[in-house]
């Protein structure tokens, strides 16, 4: 029987969103708990599949949003240009097409997005923001 979330919380004594939330980074998870989840992941062989499934990719083309302050660069960013590069290098193993709207202000623009999105047609969005 293939592993799933549902025996990954059992094994792990936490629930199924703890599972989800550990495996999509969407909620603050004690480390602990993160580590046992991710462990057990590993271990069964869940994560890998998962890597698997995830390497086909659905998306042809994202709308990367973001300010010329994010993108600055000086040694003081330069975790935000790590991101940025492993992001780019991901899209393009994965063909996915990179659109960038780089806002000129410290802000993004709401208005200029939805115009980007109508443009480009992306089918994601992702928003690249200043680390300080």
């Amino acid at each position: 029987m293939a592993t799933g979330i549902k025996q990954i919380a059992k094994l792990a004594n936490v629930s199924i969103s703890t599972v989800s939330h550990v495996l999509n980074a969407s909620a603050p998870i004690g480390s602990e708990v993160q580590e046992r989840v991710l462990g057990i992941a590993r271990e069964t062989g869940y994560l890998a599949k998962r890597r698997r499934k995830a390497s086909i990719s659905l998306l042809s083309t994202v709308l990367l949003v973001g300010t010329k302050k994010a993108f600055l660069k000086y040694d003081r960013n330069f975790v935000a240009w790590t991101r940025l590069n492993a992001f780019r290098k991901e899209c393009q193993s994965r063909g996915i097409r990179l659109n960038p709207q780089i806002e000129e202000e410290n802000e993004t623009n709401p208005d200029n997005i939805v115009e980007a999105v109508a443009k480009h047609r992306p089918q994601g969005i992702a928003v690249m923001q200043d680390d300080r």
